[in-house]
């Protein structure tokens, strides 16, 4: 679950400070996106306000550090298990334990993170999740059980980091658009 998830923080923004602890302006709705996993619209205001509310937001923007990478992770599980328009998530995903990597990004991206999953436009998007997955593997041993899973959980924050070491010096600069949720 957390290396699924962490491939999917990856594909949404290839772990680029700017977008993990800031936003930009979606081009298909030109809608604000906040965060890892781009929140918009009533979402976005949610996590702003979950942000603040915890001391994560300095001069209307998202403070770079772990903890504010929790949060955002916190905030994540809260809605999947507390907003009824993401039960598939809670039950195929966060309930389910044993989801494979398959069904974990299928689900995911169709109903939770609602990216434009089967869009031939944005296919490629399937390829960058699949890299960063691979690139998280390399960092933790396989898994032989369910006990795996809590300490993948753990080292999700160290794991993100590492791969988005890794991988920053190999994704092309993209232009940063956007600005400050706060206003």
């Amino acid at each position: 679950q957390a290396r699924a998830m962490t491939a999917e923080v990856g594909r949404e923004n290839s772990y680029q400070d700017k977008y993990l602890f800031g936003g930009h302006s979606d081009p298909a709705n030109n809608e604000y996106n906040l965060g890892m996993f781009s929140w918009q619209k009533e979402r976005g205001k949610k996590l702003y306000k979950h942000l603040n509310s915890k001391g994560m937001i300095k001069n209307g923007k998202i403070i770079q550090s772990q903890e504010a990478l929790n949060e955002q992770a916190r905030f994540a599980v809260n809605e999947i298990n507390t907003d009824p328009s993401y039960s598939r998530t809670k039950k195929e995903f966060l309930n389910n334990p044993n989801v494979s990597y398959g069904k974990a990004n299928e689900v995911l991206g169709n109903n939770y993170i609602r990216w434009r999953y089967t869009d031939p436009k944005y296919a490629k998007h399937h390829k960058y999740r699949n890299q960063y997955k691979a690139l998280i593997d390399k960092q933790l041993k396989p898994i032989e059980d369910t006990n795996i899973i809590d300490e993948a959980k753990e080292k999700t924050g160290e794991i993100a980091q590492n791969v988005k070491d890794a991988v920053t010096q190999k994704q092309p600069n993209s232009k940063e658009v956007g600005g400050s949720l706060a206003n």
